[in-house]
C-alpha cells in the first residue's frame, strides 16, 4: 500500500479490483457477513458497508456466541448488535454450546467451534436467501493455516491454505444452490485491519482466548511465527508464495485426476471399482487423488487419509502386496479380477444390526431387545452420567418424556443436532457428519413422539441435552447383538 494512500482507500480499491476481475462474486449479491467484533471482522463489516452502493449488494450480519467466555462473549454480542444498529444493518445473534458439542462429538474444542460456527453461518445464509458468506480472514490467517497444515503433515492440497473464494465448510449441498465463503481481506494483513479501525475511530473487541496456549493456532501465531520472522523478516510472504504455487499445482493435479477417474473408476452406493493396471501405472500424486475420491464417495471424509494407505493400495494394485487392505473408516480394498474393489465396512455395528421394520417402544428403565440390538436404559443422578462410547448417551429425562421409540430413518425426517438452534433434514445431517451412505438406513433413531432425540452413534438433539436445569437424566446404552 502506498504511503499517500489511506488504509481504507487501499482496501476498498483491492476489493473492487478483485470484484471487477471476477475473483470476488459480490456484485448484486445478498451477503451474510460473519462478525465476531474483532479488528478483522469489524474492518470487513465497515468496508463492505461503504462499498454497498458500488457493489449493489445487501448485507446481513451474523454473530455467534460460542458460550466459552462467559460475560466477555455476551459483551461481544452486544457490541456487534450496536455496530449493526449504527450502520442500519439487520443482524442475527445466537448462542451455541460449543463445549457440549465438543464433548458429545469427541472433537477438539477448535474443531467443534469451527464446525458449529460454519453450521450457524450456513443456517443464517439459507434463512436469508443468501448464497455468499463473507469472513474477515487475512493474509496472517493464511500464513497460520499453511503452518498448521505443515505441522500436522500435509500434501500439496493442504499447502493451499485459505482460498479467496471456496465452498462454505461443513455444509451439505444436496439439491440446493451451493453456499460460498468469500475472504475479501485475504490479501491484507492484520496490521491493515487494525489501522482501518483506527482510521474509523472504532475500537474492536479483544478475544482473551487468542492468548491461550492450549490452542495450537495460538501457539503458531504467538510463538512459532515470531521466531520464524527473526530468521526471515518476510517469512509470511514466503508462506503466501508457497500457498499460491501449491494452489496452481493442486488445480492441475485435480484436473488430471478427474479425467483419470472418469476413465478407470465406477462408483455405486457402497462400492467403487478401479482398474488395477491403470491405477498402478498412474503417478503417485494421481493415485493419492483416486484413493481420496473413492473415500469421499463412500464415507465423505478424507481427513485421516495417510500416504501409507495410498502405498498399500498401490501395492495391492500391483499384486505385490496383501490381497486385502483396510484404510480409514474401515474401508476394505481387495482385488477382483482386473479391478480393485473398495467397499464399505461390513463389520461395523450398524451394518451387522439391521433395524426392524416397525417402531419398538423402549422399556424405561430396563432392557429392550430388538433386531440386532440390546438397549439398556437407566435413570441416573444429575452429574453422575457420562458418555463412555459412541453408542451411549445421556438425555434430559423430562424433555424426552416417558415413552421412547426406536426406528430407522424415513423420508422427510428432520433433526436438531446438539449445538444447533434450528432443525435440518436428517439426510443433510448425515452427509455433514460423514455417515457412510451404505449404513444410513441401519442407524437407529431414538424418538420422542415425532422428534428425533438421538441419532445413535452420532449426535443427540439439542433440545434433549442435559443442561443446568435438568432434574432427571436418562442413560441409554445400545449394544449390537449380531
Amino acid at each position: 500500500m502506498r504511503d499517500d494512500e489511506s488504509v481504507a482507500a487501499g482496501l476498498a480499491l483491492a476489493v473492487l479490483e478483485a470484484t471487477e476481475s471476477g475473483q470476488l462474486p459480490l456484485n448484486g449479491k445478498k451477503i451474510v457477513v460473519a462478525v465476531s467484533g474483532g479488528a478483522d471482522s469489524l474492518c470487513l463489516l465497515h468496508l463492505l458497508h461503504a462499498l454497498t452502493p458500488t457493489l449493489c449488494c445487501s448485507l446481513h450480519v451474523a454473530h455467534l456466541n460460542h458460550m466459552l467466555r462467559g460475560r466477555e462473549a455476551e459483551e461481544d454480542a452486544a457490541f456487534v448488535e450496536a455496530q449493526c444498529s449504527l450502520l442500519g444493518l439487520p443482524c442475527t445473534v445466537e448462542r451455541r454450546d460449543v463445549g457440549a458439542y465438543a464433548r458429545s462429538s469427541g472433537r477438539s474444542l477448535e474443531e467443534a467451534a469451527r464446525e458449529v460456527r460454519y453450521g450457524f453461518l450456513g443456517e443464517v445464509a439459507r434463512a436469508q436467501g443468501a448464497t455468499i458468506v463473507a469472513t474477515g480472514h487475512t493474509r496472517d490467517d493464511l500464513a497460520e493455516t499453511v503452518m498448521l497444515h505443515v505441522l500436522r503433515g500435509t500434501g500439496v492440497h493442504g499447502l493451499r491454505g485459505l482460498d479467496m473464494v471456496g465452498p462454505l465448510p461443513c455444509q451439505s449441498e444436496t439439491g440446493r444452490e451451493p453456499l460460498l465463503v468469500v475472504r475479501p481481506l485475504i490479501g491484507a494483513g492484520r496490521d491493515d485491519t487494525e489501522a482501518y479501525c483506527r482510521e474509523l475511530g472504532v475500537v474492536p473487541r479483544l478475544d482473551s482466548s487468542n492468548d491461550s496456549p492450549r490452542f495450537l493456532r495460538n501457539r503458531v501465531r504467538n510463538e512459532l511465527l515470531p521466531l520464524a520472522r527473526e530468521l526471515n523478516p518476510r517469512f509470511d510472504n514466503a508462506l503466501v508464495r508457497l500457498s499460491c504455487a501449491a494452489r496452481e499445482d493442486d488445480r492441475f493435479i485435480s484436473e488430471m485426476a478427474d479425467v483419470l477417474w472418469r476413465r478407470i473408476a465406477t462408483a455405486s452406493k457402497d462400492t467403487v471399482r478401479i482398474d488395477a493396471r491403470a491405477f498402478a501405472e498412474a503417478a503417485p500424486a494421481l493415485q493419492q487423488r483416486l484413493v481420496a475420491e473413492a473415500m469421499r464417495r463412500l464415507i465423505g471424509d478424507v481427513r485421516d487419509l495417510a500416504l501409507r494407505h495410498v502405498r498399500e493400495v498401490s501395492e495391492l494394485a500391483c499384486h505385490g502386496g496383501r490381497s486385502r487392505v483396510e484404510t480409514v473408516g474401515g474401508l476394505v480394498w481387495s482385488s477382483s479380477g482386473d479391478d480393485i474393489v473398495v467397499s464399505l465396512p461390513g463389520g461395523s455395528p450398524e451394518r451387522r444390526a439391521e433395524l426392524p421394520d416397525v417402531e419398538v417402544v423402549l422399556t424405561v428403565p430396563g432392557e429392550t431387545v430388538l433386531q440386532g440390538w440390546s438397549v439398556t436404559t437407566t435413570v441416573v443422578t444429575v452429574g453422575k452420567c457420562s458418555d463412555h462410547g459412541r453408542f451411549e448417551a445421556c438425555l434430559d429425562a423430562d424433555a424426552v418424556g416417558a415413552e421412547l421409540r426406536v426406528r430407522g430413518r424415513r423420508h422427510g425426517d428432520r433433526f436438531q443436532p446438539l449445538g444447533m438452534s434450528v432443525g435440518k433434514k436428517l439426510q443433510d445431517f448425515m452427509v455433514d457428519e460423514k455417515v457412510p451412505a451404505g449404513i444410513r438406513d441401519y442407524v437407529p433413531l431414538v424418538c420422542a413422539g415425532e422428534r428425533i432425540a438421538w441419532v445413535v452413534g452420532w449426535r443427540i438433539a439439542d433440545w434433549a441435552r442435559v443442561g443446568q436445569e435438568t432434574k432427571h437424566v436418562l442413560h441409554l446404552d445400545f449394544r449390537p447383538t449380531s
